[in-house]
């Protein structure tokens, strides 16, 4: 019985714990056209599934490479390989895992690289992939060159839309990084927690 009891305390104790932070990197992938326009990233054993779309429908994913002197993911549609304007990338989020991630975006700065203005998109979350409903969380402007912004996805949405806006000439929008936030326990979580000291406290004294 006391094994029993303080096996059961261990695990409330495990199932409490916050989420470790991930960071899912589109940097590090190479270059070149996936050939799809969908593929999943697994890190730590969490995955993001990303999707590619224009506005007439699907569009290659495409890994821009280092010899450009940029580096992330954008689409195949372009000789630039960034987001076009009205064009998108949706992300799928493990939202069990975590629901507030940082999203890294670059080439932002158009007149640096060429362009004649900063360039911007917003960051939209959604709740199915078709994004029929869809709530701003942030408009990124650049420049810098890079931009991080936190954001956390509401209860129901599953999905990143980041989608870019007309701006700068030939300077687009990359995607180069997604991190997890670790997670703050849930009140239900919480209560596992409590319940788990409670009964490893209990299995210490009746040893003694």
């Amino acid at each position: 019985m006391k094994k029993i009891t303080y096996l059961f305390a261990v695990a409330a104790l495990s199932s409490s714990a916050a989420a470790t932070a991930i960071t899912w990197n589109f940097s590090n992938y190479g270059g070149g056209d996936l050939g799809s326009n969908t593929k999943t990233f697994t890190t730590g054993g969490q995955s993001i599934t990303a999707y590619g779309y224009k506005p007439s429908g699907a569009v290659d994913l495409y890994y821009k490479i280092s010899s450009a002197s940029e580096t992330g993911l954008g689409l195949a549609d372009d000789r630039q390989h960034e987001i076009l304007p009205s064009h998108f990338i949706e992300l799928l989020m493990p939202t069990a895992f975590s629901k507030t991630y940082q999203i890294k975006l670059a080439s932002l700065q158009g007149p640096a690289l060429g362009g004649t203005l900063p360039e911007s998109a917003k960051i939209y979350e959604c709740t199915t992939l078709s994004c029929t409903t869809t709530q701003l969380l942030a408009w990124v402007k650049g420049p810098p060159v890079t931009q991080t912004v936190t954001l956390t996805l509401d209860s129901g949405y599953r999905y990143f839309k980041i989608l870019d806006l007309a701006g700068g000439v030939g300077q687009n929008v990359l995607l180069q990084s997604v991190r997890s936030v670790a997670s703050v326990p849930e009140p239900a979580t919480l209560g596992l927690l409590g319940l788990g000291l409670a009964g490893i406290g209990f299995v210490r004294r009746r040893r003694r």
